[in-house]
């Protein structure tokens, strides 16, 4: 029925973890509701050969990852100060490490640890039929898992306590651990007024226009002054725009979809 098919589109949850995420984030995206409704979102967003390669090594993320989930999880990425703007990065993570461009951050809670840990396990022994290899070390008391393959780092993973984690970066994993273990505090600029009901996502243009301005020099290559000159022409027309809110939710058995844009210098409504 709607309700199972788009479960993941009729909750609220997740509004705890947002101020969790990456403060430097440029974009944030929650889910609601169930996440074990949201196959059909992974089987649209995720390559068809990597999902086939990790059905076939014995990972099925729908069952074992997102139906292990409860209601609400949060995921930001933010701008990798490792950026290399010189050239377009070809966008499949068997050429070009994503983590090289953007830093992931994402939290979920999981229903029973003993299966997310058995679905850990279960990925580290799959890892080398991707060419990669799994890297266990403790931080803080948790166990951290990292992908390790010829691009360089990969995915963290980790369970601290019924969290589920899940970075992409340098370091990335350290930090997130470390603001689970910090009492909550008052959120970024990019989760204020932030609520999650059912798919919402943020994309903080002015906070990303920020970080791309913020790169240096060497981000551009070698003679790269055209380039970083050409950047700056389009992120001076691209800050007019402050934030994209994109928001689905099923209200009365109905989906429902919502867009917003808010303008630089404009009135707040």
């Amino acid at each position: 029925d709607v309700a199972a098919q788009f479960g993941v589109l009729s909750g609220s949850e997740g509004d705890d973890l947002l101020s969790r995420l990456d403060p430097d984030a440029f974009l944030v995206i929650g889910l609601g509701g169930d996440p074990a409704s949201a196959k059909g979102l992974w089987d649209a967003v995720v390559p068809d050969y990597f999902r086939q390669a990790l059905k076939a090594a014995g990972v099925d993320v729908p069952t074992e990852v997102l139906g292990n989930l409860k209601p609400g999880a949060v995921v930001s990425l933010s701008v990798a100060p490792s950026a290399n703007l010189s050239q377009m990065p070809e966008m499949d993570p068997r050429l070009t490490n994503p983590f090289q461009y953007v830093h992931l951050a994402g939290i979920g809670r999981v229903r029973d640890r003993a299966r997310a840990e058995k679905t850990f396990e279960r990925i580290a022994e799959a890892a080398p039929k991707f060419g990669a290899a799994m890297k266990a070390r403790t931080v803080q008391g948790v166990k951290v898992e990292t992908v390790a393959y010829h691009l360089g780092e990969g995915a963290s993973l980790a369970l601290d306590g019924d969290y589920a984690l899940v970075t992409g970066g340098p370091g990335r994993m350290d930090a997130l651990i470390a603001r689970l273990a910090q009492a909550p505090s008052a959120p970024a600029r990019a989760f204020q007024d932030l609520h999650v009901k059912g798919l919402t996502a943020r994309v903080d243009v002015a906070r990303l226009v920020e970080a791309i301005r913020a790169l240096p020099a060497s981000a551009y290559g070698v003679g790269g002054f055209a380039i970083r000159a050409a950047v700056n022409r389009w992120m001076d027309a691209v800050a007019e725009i402050e934030r994209i809110d994109l928001g689905m939710r099923l209200e009365h058995g109905t989906a429902r979809a919502d867009l917003r844009f808010a303008f630089a210098g404009a009135p707040k409504p």
